[in-house]
């Protein structure tokens, strides 16, 4: 099982709100294993969105899910 955080994208918030920033998370593995560990991160409410399954290249057992993950952040104070 391998899993990489790939991209750091978008921060929102507001004055006085918890900032949230997306991450985009790179899962891979054998399909048993990829399958578990996504839908662990799903039940416990941090997947924004789930890709399908992609096998990896060649002869390869192993599959590719991306997720896209919110993340919250430290507290965003307006500086007005």
């Amino acid at each position: 099982f391998f899993a990489s955080v790939l991209l750091g994208c978008a921060a929102q918030g507001g004055a006085g709100s918890k900032e949230v920033v997306m991450v985009r998370v790179r899962l891979q593995g054998l399909p048993e294993e990829v399958h578990r560990i996504a839908n662990a991160m799903e039940s416990v409410g941090c997947v924004l969105e789930r890709s399908e399954e992609y096998p990896n290249r060649g002869r390869s057992r192993y599959v590719r899910v991306y997720l896209d993950c919110d993340l919250p952040a430290e507290e965003v104070e307006d500086d007005d």
